[in-house]
């Protein structure tokens, strides 16, 4: 303590000078912390805000195109929101699916109109061939020819209706009602039966399984895949139908003999005009659209089809259809092969004469 024209000044100790310094420091990294931390928090919320919106959108355009099949391409984005770049992506893809479902319902409608205008001359032509013969007035000489024309008019007669049925089974049902799916089975057994190839047995494995859908196209799927097992057998050999309810629909699974089939060409089977040879034609009498339109009505009924070959010899070709108002499965599903188990009820077999 000094004087000084009679003042006196207290002179505080350099220790206390630092303790209220370094209080004053604290107090105000405390202060800028706390508001730093908010600022942080609230750019954060608002980039997460923003980001959010922004992603979500991405998210829709992803989830979109990962779920369009040539089946469902009346499907748009549409994406609402400001003029920006995903907007403008949005736009662009729905610009493309428009020209992709035009193409594809171009396609489906020449395949169509094609096949159904072909129809005429060619029953025209079969029976220009098939009234000389039956009359006998077609010389010696000329009747293998005449009858290599008419067996090559009743081929394509079976090529087009194929390909008028694989069109309609992609443009998918018309109307949907309630199908039993093991009624329409024993139908297609007597069918085949009564067409069939002589010592070939046809065994019938039925429950209940109703889907919905179209009961002709359905039954053009199940006759479909049955000839397909009979055609593609052997002597003597044998082929099975089970219709069981399953678990958000029901299948049909098709079991035949015949001969093996590599693993590799299982799937090909369903693309059209291919066949287990390898070969786009052959002498079997049929038109290699059998799979395809089973795989076809299938898919138009938000159902699959796959086929698995048996170590024997043969396929296992299973159907799943869904019941009303169930999504589709997909193959990762563990029940999509073998979906129920348990007892059943046995018809059958068929003798195929």
């Amino acid at each position: 303590m000094a004087h000084r024209n009679g003042t006196i000044a207290y002179f505080a100790p350099q220790s206390v000078l630092d303790d209220y310094r370094a209080g004053v420091l604290s107090d105000l990294l405390l202060r800028c912390s706390a508001v730093l931390v908010g600022a942080i928090g609230v750019a954060a919320l608002a980039g997460r805000m923003i980001a959010g919106r922004t992603l979500a959108r991405l998210h829709r355009i992803t989830e979109t195109a990962r779920e369009l099949s040539e089946r469902d391409l009346n499907r748009r984005l549409a994406l609402e929101g400001p003029q920006d770049e995903l907007k403008e992506l949005g736009d662009t893809f729905d610009g493309m699916l428009a020209r992709l479902q035009a193409a594809f319902d171009s396609q489906r409608r020449f395949a169509a109109n094609a096949s159904h205008e072909l129809r005429t001359p060619l029953a025209i032509q079969r029976a220009a061939v098939e009234v000389p013969l039956a009359t006998g007035r077609v010389p010696a000489h000329l009747v293998p020819a005449m009858r290599r024309v008419l067996d090559a008019c009743r081929r394509s007669e079976r090529l087009i209706d194929g390909l008028l049925l694989l069109a309609s089974g992609e443009r998918g049902p018309v109307e949907k009602q309630p199908v039993d799916l093991a009624r329409v089975a024993r139908r297609a057994a007597r069918t085949v039966a009564a067409d069939g190839r002589e010592d070939l047995e046809v065994r019938l494995e039925l429950r209940p399984a109703v889907v919905e859908g179209d009961p002709v196209l359905l039954e053009h799927l199940v006759r479909n895949v049955l000839d397909n097992a009979v055609r593609y057998n052997v002597p003597g050999g044998t082929a099975e139908v089970t219709a069981r309810p399953a678990a958000g629909g029901a299948e049909i699974v098709v079991t035949n003999t015949g001969p093996v089939v590599p693993e590799e060409q299982a799937a090909r089977l369903f693309v059209p005009f291919h066949r287990g040879n390898g070969q786009r034609l052959s002498g079997d009498g049929g038109s290699g659209l059998g799979l395809s339109i089973v795989r076809a009505i299938a898919g138009a009924h938000g159902g699959t089809a796959a086929a698995v070959p048996r170590p024997e010899g043969g396929l296992t070709v299973t159907i799943f259809l869904p019941g009303p108002a169930v999504s589709r499965p997909h193959r990762g599903d563990p029940s999509w092969a073998a979906r129920t188990r348990g007892a059943s009820t046995s018809e059958g077999p068929y003798q195929v004469r």
